[in-house]
């Protein structure tokens, strides 16, 4: 709006390149920040598609197209033939690999290493010195063509810390602007918690199994990936027993309190869950398996009664479901208690502002999956 406004814009249209699940929200904002604005949706299939570049084409476009990830890839082509002004890249930590098929492509096939950029992303690195060099050579890529000299530089920079740290932030500060809650929002402190439960008996029991059945992949003759394969189900164990096949007593009923009875994390949630209720809490529960997901959706049947209405998203929720739900939480005075989401999909730019108490259920190998939630 500002480029727009002060005429830094130039002629062409404005382009947001963002995950599919964030696109009905860069909508609702635009229509409340930007209303003068026009824009695009650039997704559906190829036939909605083809019918949004000739809208591109015509006499007087819209002033800005959003677009998820997944049509920018198989129309790059088409749409390199756009004069765009500006692109926006959001959950831009998807460019984290220079040599992905989405990072060539967004600057070589769509032609945006011509095009003035701005990344945004609350993770410009992960885990590796290599992904903060990626975004910034995708933003700049004059300025940084050396990916093993700046990780070596930046490496030892940060493990010596003082003015080798102070030095790497001097050298990006020009490039990158960081909002930090704390300096605009009036929020309280964030309280955070790591709470340990243990097994209940029937948890108890398929540990061990697991364990006995698998002692081979413990050995030192094992390989990595048994190992991981055993964790997997260890973790599965320590989530909920009734993730296994055949677990769950099918001669009681579905939606009793042995759901919560035969799994620690379950029992601790119940207790939890229940004083949130009482003092008037809004929840969003994470977990990293969409079958617990299941598993707390029939704990909310068998705690209906007590108010517990919920919304959910995974990875399968269609952009429209998603902001129905998303409206239906936020909206004054929402009879929904709990958002139950998927933290891959949940993660990426959903603006849940009502709740105030988030519970991961199960943390990802990954920390920065958890923060990014």
């Amino acid at each position: 709006a500002h480029l727009r406004e002060s005429g830094g814009g130039g002629g062409g249209p404005f382009l947001v390149i963002a995950p599919l699940s964030t696109l009905s929200g860069w909508a609702l904002q635009l229509s409340s920040f930007c209303p003068a604005l026009s824009f695009l949706q650039y997704t559906g299939a190829a036939a909605d598609r083809a019918a949004a570049r000739r809208r591109l084409s015509a006499a007087s476009p819209p002033d800005i197209v959003l677009a998820s990830f997944e049509p920018v890839l198989a129309d790059a082509p088409e749409l390199r033939a756009v004069a765009w002004s500006f692109a926006v890249i959001d959950e831009a930590h998807r460019l984290k690999n220079r040599a992905s098929s989405l990072y060539r492509c967004l600057l070589d096939e769509l032609g945006l290493g011509g095009v003035p950029r701005l990344l945004l992303t609350g993770t410009p690195m992960q885990n590796r010195a290599g992904e903060l060099f990626s975004l910034l050579h995708f933003a700049a890529p004059s300025l940084f063509d050396d990916a093993g000299g700046f990780v070596t530089w930046l490496e030892e920079g940060l493990a010596t810390g003082g003015d080798g740290a102070a030095a790497a932030q001097r050298l990006w500060r020009p490039l990158m602007l960081r909002r930090r809650k704390a300096e605009h929002l009036s929020l309280p402190p964030k309280v955070e918690r790591s709470v340990r439960v243990p097994l209940r008996p029937l948890q108890r029991r398929w540990y061990r199994a697991l364990l006995e059945k698998n002692v081979s992949a413990l050995g030192p003759a094992s390989n990595a990936r048994s190992l991981v394969n055993v964790l997997a189900s260890l973790r599965k164990c320590c989530n909920h027993p009734y993730l296994f096949e055949g677990v769950e007593d099918k001669s009681l009923p579905p939606f009793g309190d042995h759901l919560v009875t035969n799994a620690g994390k379950m029992a601790l949630l119940d207790k939890l869950l229940m004083r949130l209720k009482s003092q008037g809490s809004r929840v969003l529960i994470f977990s990293q398996m969409t079958r617990v997901l299941d598993i707390l959706e029939d704990y909310c049947a068998y705690r209906h009664e007590d108010g517990f209405y919920y919304c959910r998203i995974d990875g399968s929720t269609g952009g429209p479901e998603r902001q129905e739900m998303i409206d239906a939480f936020n909206k004054p005075n929402s009879d929904r208690f709990l958002f139950l989401l998927s933290t891959r999909a949940g993660g990426l730019g959903i603006n849940l502002q009502t709740a105030d108490t988030v519970i991961i259920y199960d943390s990802d190998w990954n920390p920065q999956a958890d923060l990014q939630a």
